[in-house]
């Protein structure tokens, strides 16, 4: 890539990647004090070097960290919930496309973090769900022959308050 606003010349910025036959990093999560300490590793199934840590976020005022994890095609999203203390992982949520799937950063916690927002286009459009913390119930909350382009305002305090626009 080339960084050309930084300065008079342009300048090479090296992103490496695993080329064409050569493994992929391997991956892991892990925690540690905030006062340092030892860290602790999360034993998230599958090989780390044909899987893909695509998200990762605390839950709020828990001790549970979100994790997402993208299979080698990119059609598997599976969502494991990470206890800090017992390093112990459940899966909550698996979304899976037969083409691929793009990975969203719209989760917001709602009802005291007992649920979640989820965008998936796994009715045939990309539309908006409300995900127990379990995963047990996931709610549609956009219905109809659209696609939700952007989420404006997600009000967790007030109730669900969405304003979103169409394609």
């Amino acid at each position: 890539m080339i960084n050309n606003v930084d300065s008079n010349y342009s300048v090479p910025i090296p992103l490496p990647y695993p080329k064409v036959g050569t493994s992929n990093s391997a991956v892991k999560v892990g925690v540690v004090s905030a006062s340092g300490g030892s860290t602790k590793w999360f034993k998230v199934p599958g090989d780390p070097r044909n899987n893909y840590i695509a998200r990762m976020d605390y839950i709020p005022e828990s001790e549970e960290v979100m994790i997402q994890q993208l299979n080698r095609l990119q059609n598997t999203n599976t969502v494991w919930v990470g206890n800090t203390k017992t390093m112990a992982l459940r899966n909550i949520l698996t979304d899976k496309d037969e083409a691929f799937l793009d990975v969203h950063d719209n989760i917001v916690w709602l009802d005291q973090h007992k649920s979640f927002t989820w965008t998936s286009e796994k009715d045939g459009w990309l539309h908006l769900y409300k995900v127990s913390r379990d995963g047990k119930q996931m709610q549609l909350i956009t219905r109809g022959a659209f696609d939700v382009v952007n989420i404006n305002c997600i009000d967790p305090a007030g109730g669900l308050c969405i304003l979103y626009r169409f394609a």
